[in-house]
């Protein structure tokens, strides 16, 4: 009888504690760009680094409320993976599929020669759910020889519906807008020599 009593005993705790709990929910951001900005340019182009802000840069998903200044973090919907390694690894994507002839890679080490190095800062990734999601971006071009030769802020957004999954396809689609930009820059500084 006794064995049974703390069986119970154990049951009714677990309960009162909170039970179970909602299961986490994992997104990933996509490459949209399909369409080539430029198929002749072969030139090389290094990403040297994507910086996103330190509030975003989490596994939770962070969205705003349009009614006050709050930031909710969502501790059930989560990204696959790093959002820093997922932008960066997405914006390259991107920039391949619209430069389909360039070298375009991540800057692994300070020797690797690029015809251009791009360094992309992440200011907002924010969305204000069944409202609009928004990227705000600062993109820096330098030349083999380390020069900034082109510096450009990008501000893009888009409606957006109440769901996660449509968080996650309209980010994507603001970085693919935002690789889109890049790639028209990257194929005019090359059309100048």
């Amino acid at each position: 009888m006794k064995k049974w009593t703390v069986v119970f005993l154990l049951f009714s705790l677990t309960a009162c504690f909170g039970g179970v709990s909602d299961p986490s929910r994992f997104y990933t951001l996509s490459p949209v760009v399909q369409t080539p900005v430029s198929e002749k340019m072969t030139a090389s182009v290094g990403i040297d680094r994507v910086q996103i802000s330190r509030y975003l840069d989490r596994p939770q998903i962070i969205t705003q409320s349009a009614e006050t200044t709050e930031i909710k973090v969502s501790e059930t919907n989560r990204w696959i993976e790093p959002l820093s390694n997922l932008v960066q690894r997405i914006l390259a994507e991107d920039l391949a599929n619209a430069l389909p002839n360039a070298q375009v890679k991540m800057k692994t080490q300070g020797r690797e020669d690029f015809s251009y190095v791009l360094s992309v800062d992440i200011v907002k990734m924010d969305t204000l759910l069944g409202n609009q999601a928004s990227l705000e971006a600062w993109f820096l071009i330098q030349n083999h020889a380390g020069q900034v030769i082109y510096r450009q802020k990008v501000s893009e957004s888009m409606p957006v519906s109440s769901s996660f999954d449509d968080l996650a396809k309209a980010q994507s689609e603001l970085l693919g807008r935002l690789a889109d930009r890049i790639a028209r820059q990257i194929v005019r500084l090359s059309a100048k020599g």
